[in-house]
């Protein structure tokens, strides 16, 4: 919450996107400087770039089951762990962009 609070008393898990979105419109003229700021927080809140990517990890999942049971051959690149690793380097990405941090730390 902007409030600084969370669901449980403590400072919510995107109090810090929105302390720097809410600094950098404080500090700017034009609200288009800080879209990546109000991006980053909506996608705190919502999640929505998240949820498209692991749509697409399953759907690609599903699409090779399919594959497998009409009697291709499974493709050894793509097991359970694979997948588990590719989705958690995927979010490690995100929040280890460095544009974010730099505007994190700008605007903190």
């Amino acid at each position: 919450m902007s409030s600084g609070y969370g669901a449980h008393g403590t400072r919510g898990r995107c109090n810090p996107f929105w302390l720097a979105f809410d600094n950098c419109l404080s500090k700017i003229q034009d609200v288009k400087d800080c879209e990546f700021l109000r991006d980053n927080y909506i996608e705190c809140l919502h999640h929505r770039k998240e949820f498209a990517r692991l749509h697409a990890l399953n759907d690609a999942r599903q699409a090779e089951a399919e594959r497998v049971a009409a009697g291709g051959k499974p493709n050894p690149a793509l097991t359970e762990a694979e997948w588990k690793k590719l989705a958690k380097k995927q979010q490690e990405d995100q929040m280890n962009d460095p544009k974010l941090k730099e505007l994190l730390e700008k605007y903190k």
